[in-house]
């Protein structure tokens, strides 16, 4: 394990330690460092919780390791020393990843807001239609053998660590281990940082020299310049034939001009009459 990983322990610590890990003394994490430099650290296996009607999932821990299921209305809580290792080592991963051959200039860093993200569909000019993935789905379906295996090319020393995570047992409600049909286990930052190092193979897929191709995350736009000879290449079919030969699932939405818009958290996104990508930047309901 290496030195930066018990470092970022120590400044995760002193960040959060009057909110997350206020119970938290410093010998505590001083122990934890030390197993985590000498490879004895092990995660416990992870719970699931039914989420209570009044308590959203904002108003808790944010962005931290607390996240929506795909299948449930329920949230994964590890314990308070499996966050603290957690939060420091997805913040590591990110670093690495943001450094390596993998991070491609049309993969947005997880830091970077919604409001570049749509500014950059605006940049794009006139388009003869527009499609809209969300990946989020892939969790389920990402290959942890294939992830690992990049991880370990990206970041020596870090396997095992990593490996243990991702083969965690997911202990719901009545006893039952879901990890099986949940997949990578949906603890938000960490998560998101894992699966950037896969969705890189969908960007290295979809970013063709002459198209225009944007993700952040588990949301994507694809388009071709309007009178593009190329445009009729792009079809749903084959952005079908992507995801089934890199084993990802995902929604496929496409945007005509002067056809239905499209309802994201963020706002509405439509092609006008001419082919300009229109944006209406307001909270809405997600569909």
């Amino acid at each position: 394990m290496s030195v930066e990983e018990a470092i970022e322990i120590g400044i995760v610590y002193s960040e959060y330690k009057n909110t997350f890990f206020e119970s938290m003394d410093l010998s505590t994490v001083k122990e934890i460092q030390s197993m985590v430099l000498n490879g004895k650290y092990n995660f416990s296996p992870l719970i699931l919780e039914s989420r209570p009607g009044s308590l959203m999932v904002h108003e808790m821990e944010p962005g931290i390791t607390i996240t929506d299921l795909p299948l449930d209305a329920c949230v994964v809580r590890p314990t308070m020393k499996d966050n603290l290792v957690l939060i420091a080592l997805a913040r590591m991963l990110n670093t690495y990843f943001l450094s390596s051959s993998c991070f491609m200039k049309e993969c947005l860093a997880l830091d970077q807001s919604h409001i570049e993200f749509y500014s950059k569909l605006l940049c794009w000019g006139k388009v003869d239609k527009l499609y809209y993935l969300n990946l989020y789905d892939s969790i389920s379906s990402l290959s942890r053998i294939l992830l690992l295996r990049k991880i370990n090319y990206i970041v020596k020393g870090i396997r095992e660590l990593v490996s243990s995570l991702i083969e965690l047992p997911i202990i719901d409600y009545n006893g039952i281990d879901r990890s099986s049909s949940i997949g990578i286990p949906p603890l938000a930052y960490i998560t998101d940082v894992l699966v950037n190092f896969l969705l890189d193979n969908f960007d290295s897929l979809s970013a063709h020299p002459n198209a225009y191709y944007v993700r952040s995350l588990y949301s994507c736009f694809i388009a071709y310049p309007l009178f593009s000879p190329l445009g009729s290449l792009l079809d749903g079919d084959l952005i079908e034939c992507y995801l089934l030969e890199l084993d990802l699932s995902g929604k496929v939405d496409l945007l005509l001009p002067e056809g239905e818009p499209l309802s994201l958290k963020e706002g509405l996104v439509k092609v006008n009459r001419v082919g300009e990508i229109c944006i209406a930047q307001h909270p809405i309901k997600r569909r």
